[in-house]
């Protein structure tokens, strides 16, 4: 295969990759803010616990244990801390993903574990 041959193979992958579109959805801890239970109350008190414990932890980096779409990671990474969000659902992680995307969020990572 001549090396022209092969680049127009590559674009044309990387075009259809660049295409696919998830629109995630439908599974419990994808759309948990949705469907919680929490108060409006009981969620911003839980932010504020949360801020006031990194505040006074001062980390230099926070790994978020199911995370879900990351709505917590953010009160670290919007102060600098390098955060990791993790979550067995992939659509939830997906939805942090593309929200990191939509953010041009550089220090929160969103990944998947499997149990």
């Amino acid at each position: 295969m001549s090396r022209l041959g092969f680049i127009g193979i590559i674009n044309s992958l990387e075009s259809g990759i660049k295409s696919l579109k998830w629109n995630p959805g439908g599974t419990e801890w994808g759309d948990y803010y949705q469907d919680t239970n929490y108060s409006a109350e009981a969620f911003q008190h839980k932010k504020q616990v949360v801020a006031e414990f990194l505040e006074a932890v001062h980390p230099s980096s926070v790994w978020d244990l199911g995370a879900n779409t990351g709505i917590f990671s953010r009160i670290a990474s919007d102060r600098g801390i390098l955060t990791i969000s993790f979550d067995i659902d992939p659509a939830a992680v997906e939805k942090n993903y593309l929200e990191c995307r939509r953010r041009n969020e550089t220090s929160i990572l969103s990944r998947s574990w499997a149990i």
